[in-house]
């Protein structure tokens, strides 16, 4: 019987599973919702799988001989385990790119992947429920080079909004696969089962309808209104009022801040944003709306941000202050919550790296805060913040701003995305 176990192991960790039973449920496949030429889907991302199948249950069993006569049984792993996610990946994306969905990541890269900060939306799955069977005709003489089997799979899906930073869909869905004369039965079984169960999930009318992307249509009048009332509601040059024009900006790789320089556009850093099509856009008050990335400038480290709603955008100083003047930053360090912040410190040099002039001012700065304007006193924005020193987790009042005249020459607007 040592043989049998070995065939079983490697079996189990390609199968990315370490049971499965002899019942052969069979589920329908059903036809995935084709996304239509003329559409597009928000960006997503496969995560991981996890099995939960309790240790205690019985899920699977190997046969052999021509009447596959059940000789060893399996079990559930009794703990969570996350399955092997290269296969399911493949998998997962073959499926959805078939689909017309637009799949992002990278799985050939090894050491970090800047394709996911496009993803609008991770998924991931946790198998809740599985079977499997594995029969070897010739296994009696020794021979389990060709063999059939069985396998069923439940899967509890959940959708991530990377923006929003919630789970924002939660679907089960089952899938069934059956192989004949494989060398590696009851892998390959479980492998048609995935497959079945994601095409159950491209199915539902309720994941379709979350990744399509709709129509270009005018924003809802209720927040157009509403955002314009807050700014005539707040009239004149005070600090106060100015941060209405700031923003969070809410991208996958984390949070930053940016500003309005035209009624319906942001700018902000370019790493804020990082390869993202779309972000989502925090104001004042806690207001949400999507942005669309317009532009990026990796170099000079500047991008825009368009929304479908309008405000008053700030003014822009006409002349570059001078070492000593007082300045003023608005932005988000740290946390959402602490959006709006304003600090006050002095310009205190002028500096360039890299052949790129900077604005030195010791002003607070954290992170969160990279994108947001940097202000005169009289409330025009003379930068944008960039970055700053910090040891061991502490301020040293070494930040630094971008021009605000270089970080609008810089930018570069980005082809038409439909």
């Amino acid at each position: 019987m040592r043989r049998p176990i070995i065939v079983l192991t490697a079996a189990i960790a390609l199968a990315g599973l370490s049971a499965c039973q002899t019942t052969g449920r069979v589920v329908e496949t059903l036809t995935p919702i084709p996304v239509k030429a003329q559409e597009t889907t928000k960006p997503i991302a496969f995560r991981k799988i996890v099995s939960r199948i309790p240790g205690d249950k019985r899920i699977g069993s190997i046969g052999v001989g021509v009447l596959c006569v059940p000789s060893t049984s399996l079990f559930g792993p009794g703990r969570r385990q996350r399955l092997d996610d290269d296969r399911f990946n493949d998998i997962f994306r073959d499926s959805l790119t078939e689909a017309n969905y637009e799949v992002v990541g990278d799985p050939d890269r090894l050491f970090g992947d800047p394709d996911l900060d496009r993803a609008e939306y991770f998924v991931a799955g946790l198998v809740v429920d599985a079977e499997t069977t594995g029969c070897f005709p010739y296994g009696g003489f020794g021979i389990y080079s060709s063999g059939d089997g069985t396998a069923f799979l439940e899967v509890e899906w959940q959708v991530y909004d990377t923006l929003r930073r919630r789970v924002v869909l939660e679907l089960d869905t089952q899938g069934s696969g059956r192989v004949e004369g494989v060398r590696a039965p009851m892998a390959e079984a479980t492998d048609a089962a995935f497959a079945a169960a994601v095409a159950n999930l491209l199915a539902d009318r309720r994941f379709y309808d979350l990744l399509r992307t709709p129509g270009p249509g005018a924003a809802p009048e209720g927040l157009k209104g509403a955002l314009a009332l807050t700014f005539d509601a707040n009239p004149g040059v005070d600090y106060d009022t100015l941060k209405y024009s700031v923003a969070t900006i809410r991208s996958p790789n984390g949070i930053g801040s940016g500003f309005l320089i035209e009624k319906n556009l942001f700018l902000t850093n370019e790493h804020v944003v990082g390869t993202a099509k779309k972000v989502r856009v925090v104001l004042e008050g806690g207001l949400e709306v999507d942005g669309r990335v317009t532009s990026r400038n990796p170099v000079r480290d500047v991008a825009t941000v368009e929304v479908e709603i309008e405000g008053r955008p700030l003014s822009i100083a006409t002349t570059r202050p001078k070492v000593g003047d007082d300045v003023f930053s608005i932005g988000t360090p740290l946390d959402e919550k602490l959006a709006g912040t304003l600090r006050r410190g002095i310009v205190s040099a002028e500096r360039r790296y890299d052949n790129l002039t900077f604005l030195q001012a010791d002003v607070g700065l954290n992170p969160g805060n990279s994108g947001g304007p940097l202000l005169d006193n009289k409330g025009n924005v003379v930068g944008v913040a960039v970055s700053g020193v910090m040891i061991f987790g502490s301020q040293q009042g070494l930040n630094f701003f971008i021009p605000i005249e270089d970080a609008l020459s810089a930018i570069v607007k980005e082809p038409s995305q439909s």
